[in-house]
């Protein structure tokens, strides 16, 4: 086994909230409907992974691989990655906005890109694209 080991964590209540919530996509205005380009930051039915937050984090630690250069350099840290969830479930325009390091930052993006699709989130029970952000903390033991 090796000696270093990855912990991820997650930030528990990123499901229920996206990190940036503006009054422009507030829903206080009913006669607003969902157009097919708008992201939105928060909605009725915020997007779910497959089987909730325990298999995201289950998927998550299966497929982040620690890059071999940021361990041997002992770099680590939490990596932001944001993207969209589409009408449709799947993950597009992932990026990384709180970056660490060039190698980490690229592999939290690989993982977030290999997801499964979700389940989508919805607005008066239509699906809608939803932004949504996923902390990756990359720890050495």
């Amino acid at each position: 086994m090796k000696k270093k080991t990855i912990i991820l964590a997650l930030i528990s209540m990123f499901v229920m909230f996206a990190s940036n919530i503006s009054a422009e996509t507030s829903m206080s205005n009913d006669k607003e409907m969902p157009t097919p380009e708008k992201a939105y930051d928060v909605v009725e039915v915020m997007p779910n992974f497959p089987g909730g937050i325990t298999k995201l984090m289950d998927f998550l630690k299966s497929n982040v691989a620690y890059p071999k250069i940021a361990m041997k350099k002992g770099i680590q840290g939490r990596v932001l990655v944001k993207f969209i969830v589409e009408k449709d479930g799947s993950i597009t325009n992932v990026q990384a906005v709180k970056r660490v390091n060039p190698t980490l930052d690229n592999e939290a993006i690989r993982v977030v890109k290999m997801m499964p699709k979700w389940t989508p989130g919805k607005i008066k029970g239509e699906a809608v694209r939803v932004k949504f952000n996923v902390p990756i903390e990359f720890r050495l033991k």
